[in-house]
């Protein structure tokens, strides 16, 4: 689904952004008015915010997925100045408190909670967060003009074509990949960033290369040693080649659940995807999930 609205009061804004639970203020005489275009795909939403004026923001960002803003203009975002080259982090439900003065604009991107597994480098990513909670990081400005640049471009086809398609929404995640998670992760990595790993992944985005679910696949994908990758996985990603596996096959398991149609068992989908022992694995999808294999399936 795609929207466009023009408003010209601080009310309809409000009303327009169903997703963020906004309280906004008006602090000057100045005409807040703009322009909100959002689009929703099937694994994430992109949108661009425009508005006039001088606005106090409070309330929650969207509870069904982790949300990234990059402001064009400067920001006071919890009780810190931030601007050109940030990357706003906003967890699910997590807190607004933001200050605009002579307007604002900004993009913003949220991947479902539901589908986050679709992601595996950003799974991982904010797996990681979870552990050392931030708010904010700073990117290079050629970076980040270049992912806010394939924003606008994916704006203008979905403006054309009136839907954002699985293709624009695979664009819009291989640039944040390449000018935003890498680029982090390089920082918090000190400096060491894997291309073997990255390799795995982009062919794993393209369903290529990943058939056993067996480390030797892996190997064969980046062309090294079981030493050499192991190594990598941990510098990179914080994890054993083994243990990716692990949570990928997963999360293969559960997009098939979901997707099952309503006379499958869940042991016939399991065997497809390698599994044996059924006991295991519902104590594995419980504890990434929260919920059995089945009653994923019963959906």
């Amino acid at each position: 689904m795609v929207v466009s609205h023009r408003y010209s009061d601080i009310e309809s804004f409000t009303h327009l952004v169903k997703d963020w639970d906004l309280h906004l203020q008006q602090f000057s005489k100045n005409e807040v008015q703009g322009t909100l275009h959002q689009a929703m795909g099937t694994h994430l939403s992109l949108g661009t915010t425009t508005y006039s004026g001088d606005v106090i923001q409070q309330g929650a960002a969207p509870v069904h997925g982790w949300t990234f803003a990059f402001p064009e203009t400067n920001i006071i975002w919890r009780k810190k100045l931030q601007g050109f080259n940030k990357v706003l982090v906003y967890g699910p439900g997590s807190e607004v408190d933001a200050i605009t003065k002579n307007g604002f604009k900004v993009t913003v991107i949220t991947f479902y909670l539901h589908q986050i597994e679709a992601f595996p480098l950003l799974e991982s990513f904010i797996t990681n967060a979870g552990k050392k909670p931030f708010e904010s990081f700073e990117i290079s400005n050629s970076h980040w003009q270049s992912f806010v640049a394939t924003t606008e471009q994916v704006m203008q086809q979905v403006h054309d074509a009136g839907v954002l398609s699985l293709k624009n929404e695979n664009w819009i995640y291989q640039s944040f990949v390449q000018h935003i998670l890498q680029q982090q992760i390089k920082k918090e990595r000190n400096g060491v960033l894997s291309t073997s790993v990255f390799k795995i992944l982009e062919q794993i985005n393209n369903g290529e290369g990943i058939q056993e679910f067996k480390v030797s696949e892996l190997e064969l994908i980046a062309k090294k040693g079981q030493r050499a990758l192991q190594y990598d996985f941990k510098k990179t990603l914080g994890q054993s080649p083994k243990t990716f596996l692990k949570y990928y096959r997963l999360s293969k398991l559960r997009k098939a659940l979901l997707t099952a149609p309503a006379h499958h068992k869940v042991t016939d989908i399991a065997y497809d995807l390698g599994y044996w022992h059924i006991g295991q694995l519902a104590k594995d999808y419980f504890s990434t999930y929260g919920e059995l294999p089945s009653a994923t399936l019963s959906r």
